[in-house]
Parts: C-alpha cells; structure tokens; sequence
C-alpha cells in the first residue's frame, strides 16, 4: 500500500491542532461557556497565537531531530498535549463556564474549599464520557491514523537557516497577538484583571496558556 508523504502529516499537525482550539474557543458543543464573538481582528490575532506555539514546536522538531520518524513522533506526542489540554479545559469550562487561570488554585488553600474537591472530581469523570469533551481527543486519533499511513523513511536535508527561520517566524507570531491584546484592554476593565477567557480568544488558547 502506498503511503503519504510527510508533508501531509506536517499538514495534519496544524489543521487538527487548530480546528482542535477553534472547536474550544467557539462553545459551539460548550453552551456552558460564554464565549466571546470573534470579529476579524479577534479571529487573526488568535490564528497568529496559535499558529506561533505550533510552529514553535514544528521547528524545534527539525533542530532536534534528523529524520522524519523522530520529528513525527514527537509532534504527535505534543499533539496529545495540545488534545488532552483542551479536553481538560472543556471540562473545566462545563464545570464553571470559564477557563482555567492559574490563580484559581489558589482557592484551594481555603479548608473548606476541601468539602467540594469530591464532588468537583466525581462531576469531572462524569463529563470524561460525554462526547462534547471527548470530540477533543478526536483530532488526535485522527493524526495518528495519518502518522501510521505516512512514509517516514525519506530523509531531506533541511538548511540551518531554514530552521532559524521556522523558530524566528513562531517566536514573531508568538509575540505578536499580546501587543494587539495589551493596546485593546488599556483603559478597560481588563486592564487590571485579566480575563483567561477573554485573554485566550483574543491571542489564541495556545498561544494565551502557552
């Protein structure tokens, strides 16, 4: 049987990873969430986030490894990073129609916060087995059906400076999203407290927790 060329596995990583944050961001299988309507500054500037972190990742698989199996490899194993992410983060959202920000743990130093963390976690499983959660993992068996479909015996050579460029260009996009975030919250009610939903839908699920 005829097998793919690499290039569609590299191809499958972006698509599937960010239909995978758009399907997140969007709540369109989440009602609980109150999303925020992209426009098409909102839309760019979040497609740049997150193209950013997985073009991050995609050159760092060319610095770091020589052949197309090992790259393939470890952009699959991010990619289940990336799936298991938003699959926690959809179940967390279900929980309490946000996302989670990292100050929330703090809550947990509360004793009697200690009461809930049972039925919190008893809830959670629950959700494991609804497929508005589970069409998060998805993405990631289908990347795995094109890896085990790909050829991965073919080895190009690839200049540094092409790997230089991949790494500059995400490190770029990576950055780009927060200039546009910082200069839209200035003067807001944002502007002294961050809101993890608002701050993901405008740089990017990826890009914003990354």
């Amino acid at each position: 049987m005829k097998k793919f060329s690499i290039k569609w596995f590299y191809l499958s990583y972006f698509v599937l990873n960010l239909v995978n944050a758009y399907v997140l961001m969007s709540g369109v299988v989440h009602p609980n969430l109150s999303n925020y309507r992209f426009d098409l500054g909102s839309f760019i500037t979040s497609l740049i986030g997150n193209m950013g972190v997985l073009l991050a990742f995609f050159a760092m698989s060319f610095i770091f490894f020589k052949r197309p199996k090992g790259r393939s490899i470890f952009l699959l194993v991010l990619s289940s990073v990336f799936a298991f992410w938003c699959f926690a983060l959809a179940i967390y959202t279900n929980i309490f129609s946000t996302y989670f920000k990292f100050s929330h743990l703090d809550c947990f130093n509360n004793p009697t916060t200690s009461n809930y963390i049972m039925f919190y976690i008893s809830y959670a499983l629950k959700l494991v087995t609804d497929i508005t959660q589970f069409i998060h993992l998805i993405p990631f068996f289908l990347l795995v059906i094109v890896f085990v479909f790909t050829n991965k015996t073919i080895v190009r050579y690839h200049y540094p400076s092409v790997k230089l460029g991949l790494l500059v260009t995400s490190l770029l996009f990576i950055v780009m999203p927060f200039f546009q975030f910082n200069a839209s919250i200035s003067g807001t009610i944002y502007e002294s407290s961050i809101n993890n939903l608002y701050g993901a839908h405008q740089s990017g699920v990826y890009d914003y927790y990354f």
